[in-house]
């Protein structure tokens, strides 16, 4: 095991040094537009490309009183963007004659303060791209999927980009040969039907995210494909009060997946302790960060990070929540007031548990794209004041129900909006009242009772309300 962790870490130094090492490719296709790279916070860039006698300026951000000049070929093709802060060169219209070797320079006091070299192929064709499928053994195989694969004359070169820099270099040249260019992949990578088609071992999928196949006849490029892993990165908003148990979900390869925490680093190999800590789940890939117990230290970002993933979660820490109940019986419509007389600056969330710690989002005031769950659609509405209203109960529908209240433009919390007021102690039990839960029971067949709560979470702190629903069957009236 030793060893085998050894030579992926070489693979991946050797990688390192020969991506540093070449200059980068970049792909387009005829007519579309390049930008030569930017300079962030230079004073000024210059922009050269590659000719039989010599390198050719195509421009020079820094003479702004007087014309740039670039060659024929390229006049009233070229842009230059001349933001303070962020500065670059377009070229707009590209043809296969503008492939070639182009080199940008950033300036800053005086100094060239970055040399970069990029290797522009502009292609007759880039074919649509194509998501990359592991097998079993965490492997796969990617074709090239280009018409143009296999003709006389053309061949094949594959490029990787290497995480986490996401620089294109070299992989396979089938015109050279059939092993990869770096001879310690050889037995990581395997090419057949003369470079269509690629087999990676695990070890480089879990280093190189993204791939592209190149045809070529000689200098032209017929074509380019992008294949690629799909993105998995998440982020999540996690509530919560002191005293609860946290635990936030993730799933990976547990040898390769730590968590990046606000009180350290954790992995599954970390002993476990009253802080926190891994525990493998139901399902063989499941390595969540437990909590055991929520304090103020809590707060802040935790980052489930895996070679090919990362999911981060943002946790805030709220008062005590608030336990609130409602009854009604199947068939009807229920409504939760989260907090009365909210005004358009405060943003409301509605999430429903699925689990024992775990809850998924229903309904967001500020966000129109939230996913609604397949059970609840078109029978969950929410309504701008925040006010959820779920139609045609069934069973299922009865769980724990949590809304929060964010006010995005109030930098303290404002405890005086809980309207002590509205709440009459006979709404208390007395076991309730010591643990600062309030009941509300909304009986088949009386009038409407509104649950009272008031929220508010500003900048990194909150407040939630939880509301458990107790869905009834009908049943005959009392006598």
């Amino acid at each position: 095991m030793t060893c085998i962790k050894f030579t992926e870490l070489l693979l991946f130094l050797l990688l390192k040094k020969v991506s540093s090492q070449e200059p980068e490719t970049v792909l387009r296709e005829n007519g579309t537009s390049v930008v030569m790279g930017y300079c962030f916070g230079a004073d000024y860039i210059v922009v050269y490309r590659s000719a039989p006698d010599g390198e050719q300026l195509l421009g020079n951000s820094s003479k702004k009183n007087l014309p740039n000049t670039p060659p024929a070929d390229l006049q009233g093709r070229i842009l230059m963007n001349e933001d303070e802060n962020l500065l670059g060169m377009h070229i707009i219209e590209l043809t296969e004659l503008d492939s070639g070797i182009y080199r940008r320079e950033c300036w800053q006091n005086h100094t060239v303060a970055k040399n970069h070299t990029e290797q522009l192929f502009v292609c007759k064709e880039e074919i649509s791209p194509e998501e990359i499928h592991m097998n079993n053994e965490g492997g796969t195989e990617i074709r090239c999927n280009s018409a143009s694969v296999g003709l006389e004359g053309n061949f094949v070169r594959w490029y990787q980009e290497l995480h986490p820099d996401y620089k294109s270099t070299l992989l396979l040249d089938s015109s050279v040969s059939l092993e990869p260019v770096i001879k310690e992949m050889q037995g990581f990578v395997e090419a057949r039907e003369n470079g269509a088609l690629l087999v990676l071992h695990k070890t480089v999928l879990q280093n190189f995210p993204q791939y592209y196949c190149v045809v070529l006849k000689g200098k032209t490029c017929l074509s380019f494909q992008n294949i690629y892993l799909p993105d998995r990165s998440e982020s999540k908003e996690v509530f919560v009060s002191k005293g609860e148990r946290v635990v936030l979900n993730c799933t990976g390869n547990g040898e390769h997946l730590q968590w990046e925490t606000p009180l350290g680093q954790i992995n599954n190999s970390s002993p476990s302790n009253n802080q926190m800590y891994i525990s493998a789940g139901r399902e063989p890939a499941s390595f969540s960060l437990i909590i055991p117990v929520i304090s103020d230290k809590h707060s802040g970002t935790y980052s489930c990070i895996a070679p090919l993933f990362e999911i981060e979660y943002s946790l805030f820490l709220c008062p005590q929540n608030t336990l609130l109940k409602k009854v009604a019986c199947k068939g009807e419509n229920v409504s939760l007031e989260c907090s009365p007389g909210l005004d358009n600056h405060k943003r409301v969330q509605w999430y429903r548990r699925v689990q024992q710690e775990t809850y998924e989002i229903i309904g967001d005031t500020n966000d129109e794209s939230v996913i609604i769950p397949n059970d609840l659609k078109d029978r969950v509405k929410l309504s701008d004041s925040g006010l959820l209203t779920i139609f045609g109960l069934d069973i299922k529908d009865e769980r724990m129900y949590k809304c929060v209240v964010i006010n995005e433009f109030v930098d303290n919390l404002n405890t005086e909006d809980y309207n002590d007021e509205d709440m009459n102690e006979d709404d208390f039990s007395d076991e309730e009242h010591s643990n600062d839960i309030a009941s509300f029971v909304k009986h088949p067949r009386s009038s409407d009772l509104s649950i009272l709560a008031s929220v508010v979470m500003t900048g990194t702190t909150g407040v939630s309300t939880d509301a458990i629903f107790q869905v009834l069957t009908p049943g005959p009236d009392p006598e």
